[in-house]
C-alpha cells in the first residue's frame, strides 16, 4: 500500500509536471516551424524527455548523497541557467531565421533527415531542457530510497517513463496543424518559434525568481527539511496542494 502510494504521487508530479509549457512547447514550435515527420517528432521528444528525466534522477541522487539542502542549491541553479540559456537560444534561432540560416528549400526532402543543422538544434535543445530538474520529484525520489532501493528505482522509472509519454501526447496534439504550413511561410514560422522559445525561457526566470523568494522567506523561519522543501514546491505554485495528501 505504502509503494502505491509513492506511484501514485510520482506518476501525479510526472504528468502534471510535463504540462507547464517548458517541458514541451519549445519541441513543439520546432516541429510546427519545421514540419517535422513523425520520425523526427519521436526522435526529438525521446532524446529532449530522457536528457530532462535524467537531470531530475540525477538532482535526486545527489540529494541522497549530500542532502538535500545543497542538492536543492544545485537544482536552483541549473534551472536558472537553463532559463537564461533558453532565452538565448531562442534570440538567436530567431536571429538566424530572420536572415534566412534556417531555409531548407535548396535541399530535397528526402536528404532531411541527414540535415546537420537539425542535429544540432535537437542537441543543444535537449542539452538545455535537460539540465531543468523536477524539483517537486527529489524529495519523492529521496523518501523513497530510503524506504528501500527498490521503491526508489520503482518511482524513478514511473517518472521518467509518464514524463516522456506526456510530453509526446502533447507535442504530438501541438503539432497537427503544422503538417498544414506551408513550405513558403518557413521562414515566419522559423522567427515565431525563436520568439515563443525566448518568453518560455523568461518564463522559467520568472518562475525560478518567484520560488526564491518563496524558500528564502520560509527559510528565515528555519524549516529546511524535507517536508519543507515540499511545501514551498507547493506553494511555489509547481504541484497542487492535495499532493500533501501523498506525504
Amino acid at each position: 500500500m505504502e509503494a502505491l502510494t509513492f506511484v501514485v504521487a510520482i506518476a501525479t508530479i510526472a504528468i502534471l509536471h510535463t504540462i507547464v509549457p517548458d517541458h514541451y512547447l519549445p519541441i513543439s514550435m520546432l516541429a510546427l516551424a519545421k514540419r517535422w515527420d513523425q520520425k523526427k517528432i519521436v526522435k526529438a521528444v525521446l532524446l529532449v524527455g530522457s536528457a530532462h528525466v535524467s537531470g531530475s534522477i540525477l538532482i535526486g541522487l545527489i540529494a541522497l548523497v549530500v542532502g538535500l539542502e545543497f542538492s536543492a542549491y544545485i537544482a536552483s541553479f541549473v534551472e536558472n541557467l537553463a532559463g537564461y540559456l533558453l532565452c538565448g537560444f531562442g534570440v538567436l534561432y530567431a536571429v538566424m531565421a530572420l536572415h534566412g540560416h534556417h531555409s531548407h528549400r535548396h535541399y530535397p526532402h528526402h536528404h532531411d533527415d541527414h540535415d546537420p543543422h537539425h542535429d544540432e538544434t535537437l542537441y543543444s535543445l535537449a542539452l538545455i531542457l535537460g539540465m531543468m530538474p523536477c524539483i517537486p520529484a527529489i524529495p519523492i525520489f529521496v523518501i523513497a530510497s530510503l524506504k528501500g532501493a527498490m521503491l526508489g528505482a520503482i518511482t524513478m522509472i514511473t517518472f521518467a517513463v509518464l514524463t516522456i509519454l506526456t510530453m509526446g501526447v502533447l507535442v504530438y496534439l501541438t503539432n497537427l496543424p503544422g503538417r498544414k504550413i506551408p513550405p513558403q511561410n518557413e521562414r515566419r514560422a522559423n522567427i515565431i518559434a525563436g520568439v515563443v522559445i525566448f518568453l518560455t525561457g523568461l518564463f522559467i526566470l520568472i518562475f525560478e525568481l518567484k520560488r526564491r523568494i518563496i524558500h528564502q522567506f520560509a527559510s528565515t523561519f528555519g524549516r529546511r527539511d524535507c517536508i519543507a522543501w515540499i511545501e514551498y514546491s507547493l506553494r511555489s505554485g509547481r504541484v497542487p496542494g492535495y499532493f500533501t495528501t501523498f506525504i
